[in-house]
Parts: structure tokens; sequence; C-alpha cells
């Protein structure tokens, strides 16, 4: 297995143990995030948790799959800005809380080593010229949400 698939397969596995510490061990994700934005709450259902992680993690594998040359292709950066968002997000939200944040664990020590680690290696070789584009869907996609969750809890 070489450098890109490593990491291309990386994104699912790292998908799933953050939703595992999100939601499984030790959880408790949806009611830290109601605690930390009850303006949001409503909007935060069980099937909302359910719908975003399937599709974050059906994405991240899918990755593994689009591009049999070995080149990573513009969706694997897009996962990793969507990573590295995520991981901004824990950790603004614990420190602003003062308490854990289920999900802060993998977010430190997987989301941001992995995306970085993949952005070096592929711009290194001078793969996807357009990453920094891709990259940026992350933050789009976590202001996005934030404004579709104040407009739905409104």
């Amino acid at each position: 297995m070489n450098i890109n698939q490593l990491l291309a397969w990386a994104l699912p596995f790292a998908a799933a143990l953050h939703v595992t510490e999100e939601f499984a061990a030790p959880g408790g994700f949806a009611r830290w995030y109601a605690a930390y934005r009850p303006d949001l709450a409503k909007s935060m259902t069980t099937p909302f948790f359910v719908r975003i992680n399937a599709l974050m993690i059906a994405a991240a594998i899918y990755c593994t799959y689009i591009d049999r040359t070995g080149r990573i292709t513009w969706e694997w950066f897009m996962m990793a800005g969507i990573f590295i968002s995520n991981a901004i997000f824990h950790i603004k939200g614990a420190v602003k809380t003062g308490n854990y944040c289920p999900g802060l664990c993998t977010s430190i020590f997987i989301y941001i080593p992995l995306g970085l680690t993949g952005i070096a290696v592929y711009l290194r070789a001078g793969q996807n010229p357009f990453a920094l584009t891709a990259l940026l869907s992350g933050p789009i996609y976590h202001i996005y949400s934030q404004w579709d969750h104040k407009r739905r809890s409104a």
C-alpha cells in the first residue's frame, strides 16, 4: 500500500473513530452541544446527527475509490478541509465552555495531523493545484451549517 492509498483509507477510519468518540465512547456530544449552543439545540435532532455523520463517513469512503491512478483529487482535500474545520469547532467549543467536548481527542490527534500530512504529501508531489479551493470548502460547510441551524431554530 502506497502513501496515497494509506491516506485515502485513513479518511473513513478517522471519521468512524471521531463519530464513535462523539456518540458512543464516551459519547454525549448531543447533550454537550445543546448546552453549548442552546439557541440551536432545537435543530440538532437524532435524525440530523445520524444523517450528517452517515454522509460524512460515506463521503470519506468514496474518497478511497475515486481515483485508481494513485492521485488524490479535490474530494480528498475537501474532506481534509471539513475535518480540520470540525477540529477547530471542537477546540473552540471546549475552550469556550471549559468542558471536554466529545470528539475533541480525535479532532486534535487524528483529524488535524491527517489533514496536514495529506496536504503536505500531495502538494509536495505537485498534485492538485486547486487544493486551496477544496480546503476552503470545510469552513464554508461549517458556516452554512451554523446559518441553517439558526434559521431552523428560529
